[in-house]
């Protein structure tokens, strides 16, 4: 039921392996305990219903990698928010998934990786997805290749974020609402995936609204017919290297 194991200070491990006709996780599940390892079976085939924050403010969990579940379509808000010594995600069992909650991976002050692989076919991410990491130095969007519709603060506040890699954004049309404000050490974004020239400009001008926004020199236009330079807004320096493809290096001019 909701809050099984919720506030168990002195729990460790959870063992589900022997559950696998698990079908449903209740909201609060194992959060704010002292679970470090939620065991669940490597394929969870009846697993529908995954309710919010299962394992969310658990100090202990260091890592987390995802069983398969083929017939999961939700991963839930605050799935592991505040695990302050979580310091690597693995998603490749959620491959069936289509949306992801609010605060997801967010608040984890030790995370350093998160593999977004198993996101491939996610349509839609909630508010803060991977917001408030501080040792989070890089993201690798470009799998999330069938994602429309993203939250605001997708990455904001990763102070120790230096580069995005936002290939995987194909289907992003409008700007995503601070989608990496106060990153302060960002110093490369590549979109080469949004071929929404709007969306690329709309990505322009939320660096240059910044609190700590890069100076910029120009952004340079490859085409069939050669090279041409044009001024934008100061905010970055960027390279179209092909259709719609932009790599934005940032830094002092």
């Amino acid at each position: 039921g909701p809050s099984f194991a919720s506030g168990c200070a002195a729990l460790r491990r959870l063992d589900l392996t022997r559950s696998p006709k698990l079908a449903r996780v209740q909201s609060g599940f194992a959060g704010r305990s002292g679970v470090s390892e939620l065991a669940l079976p490597a394929v969870c085939p009846a697993l529908t219903d995954w309710e919010d924050g299962p394992l969310a403010s658990c100090p202990q969990v260091q890592s987390w990698a995802a069983p398969r579940t083929p017939k999961l379509l939700r991963v839930p808000s605050s799935l592991l928010r505040g695990c302050s010594r979580l310091s690597r995600v693995d998603t490749s069992g959620l491959h069936g998934v289509r949306e992801v909650g609010d605060q997801c991976f967010s608040t984890c002050p030790s995370l350093t990786s998160i593999d977004l692989a198993g996101l491939a076919n996610v349509t839609s991410i909630g508010a803060n997805f991977a917001s408030e990491n501080s040792s989070l130095t890089a993201l690798d969007t470009s799998c999330l290749t069938a994602l429309t519709s993203v939250g605001p603060r997708f990455c904001s506040g990763c102070v120790a974020m230096h580069t995005l890699d936002a290939r995987g954004l194909v289907r992003i049309a409008a700007e995503p609402l601070f989608f990496f404000g106060d990153c302060r050490s960002l110093r490369a974004i590549d979109t080469g995936g949004i071929a929404n020239a709007g969306a690329v400009d709309a990505l322009l001008r939320l660096l240059d609204s910044s609190a700590t926004p890069p100076r910029v020199a120009d952004r340079e236009k490859t085409t069939r017919n050669g090279s041409q330079t044009q001024p934008v807004a100061p905010a970055a320096t960027g390279r179209v290297v092909g259709a719609g493809q932009y790599v934005l290096h940032l830094g002092p001019a």
